[in-house]
């Protein structure tokens, strides 16, 4: 009797980092359009791809920014693998309680829950 390994789909992190991280962000008119193509070789959901061209920038030199409050949600690709792209100004407990939850969800995993001592006891986390 053969048994098919079945795919079991993951949760998918990417982080990125936010703000004026190279310090040539001095003026707002500094700020130029994404490109088109931005991540259009990842295997990133085609929605979230469209979320951070719309609300990312780049530099004179086509360095890419994204505002220290930017957060997509999570998002289900259509392999059904979820993506999470974490911003590195996010919170532990943001990413714990409302991000990881809304994954899990996606995955259809509405049983999963993260408890107070793992958001509190951030030992678990490394």
């Amino acid at each position: 009797m053969r048994k098919d390994k079945v795919k079991q789909n993951d949760i998918k992190v990417t982080g990125m980092i936010s703000g004026d991280w190279s310090g040539s962000m001095k003026m707002k008119s500094d700020r130029y359009e994404m490109p088109k193509d931005y991540l259009s070789k990842s295997n990133l959901p085609k929605e979230l791809i469209e979320d951070a061209i719309k609300n990312g920038w780049t530099d004179h030199k086509g360095n890419v920014y994204f505002d220290k409050a930017y957060q997509p949600k999570p998002v289900k690709h259509e392999n059904g693998d979820v993506h999470l792209v974490l911003n590195d100004q996010t919170s532990e407990e943001v990413m714990l309680k409302t991000l990881m939850p809304e994954a899990m969800k996606l995955l259809g995993k509405d049983d999963i829950s993260i408890g107070e001592d793992m958001v509190n006891n951030k030992e678990n986390l490394s």
